[in-house]
């Protein structure tokens, strides 16, 4: 029973890490200036792109690709150091399925979009709004579980 114990723990710390660090680094990845484009430019690119296809009104398009890098980190990080991680997996949860309502069905077998992908975080995500972060995990008060 205590094996099996510590294997959740730490089968949900693996899925904490890999899911955490999977959206720190595209969100990141939207961030970084490149020899063309600098920050501002890379973000406003975005949130213009995230406005043009999203199912949305274009301000709130705009505003929602404006927060989506931010959010992306702040929620990853939150779940790599398992810091309220049910709240961190629900909104990363909310923005998979926003994902999968922008990208819609057509996706089927021919496009190989990142449709599917989606579906198994979005797995992933509700798994840890479900159980929580597990034993491996900084508390509200700071310190380690």
């Amino acid at each position: 029973m205590k094996s099996s114990t510590s294997l959740l723990h730490a089968a949900l710390l693996l899925n904490r890490l890999s899911l955490g660090l999977l959206f720190v680094l595209a969100g990141v990845r939207k961030l970084i200036p490149t020899d063309d484009a600098s920050t501002p430019q890379r973000l406003k690119a975005f949130a213009r792109s995230v406005a043009d296809k999203a199912p949305l009104p274009e301000q709130l398009g705009l505003a929602y690709g404006y927060a989506l890098p931010w959010a992306e980190i702040v929620f990853g990080a939150m779940l790599i150091v398992g810091l309220f991680s049910r709240i961190a997996a629900l909104a990363i949860a909310l923005m998979l399925l926003s994902f999968l309502i922008a990208m819609g069905p057509a996706w089927w077998p021919e496009s190989g979009s990142a449709y599917d992908k989606n579906f198994i975080l979005l797995s992933l995500a509700v798994l840890l709004v479900v159980t929580g972060s597990g034993k491996f995990a900084l508390r509200a008060d700071g310190s380690f579980r």
